[in-house]
């Protein structure tokens, strides 16, 4: 049994830097075989609540991470998310979908 995680960080003008998994996928595979794994992370997934408790985005760098766990990470990139100030969200998302192939 093997698994893949995805963790995101950021760097945003309200916010302190943080690391969570945002999203994981269990799979069984033979030796010397291999799959991919696609997360689809939903923008609103990294939504957060500001000090007056309203879930909000913030623009900034996105750092995000893949590997078997947190202490073992094999894949690195970054995205931005633009805009001007806190953006409210209107509803909270739990779940990343993930696709195995």
């Amino acid at each position: 049994m093997r698994s893949s995680s995805l963790h995101s960080g950021r760097v945003c003008q309200h916010s302190k830097t943080n690391e969570r998994t945002e999203g994981y996928a269990r799979l069984t595979l033979e030796p010397g075989a291999s799959k991919f794994v696609t997360f689809g992370l939903p923008v609103d997934q990294l939504a957060f609540y500001d000090t007056e408790l309203k879930l909000v985005l913030e623009p900034g760098r996105i750092f995000v991470m893949v590997g078997a766990s947190s202490a073992d990470i094999r894949l690195t990139g970054e995205f931005k998310i633009d805009g001007k100030g806190k953006m409210p969200v209107k509803k909270r998302v739990f779940v990343c979908p993930v696709e195995v192939r």
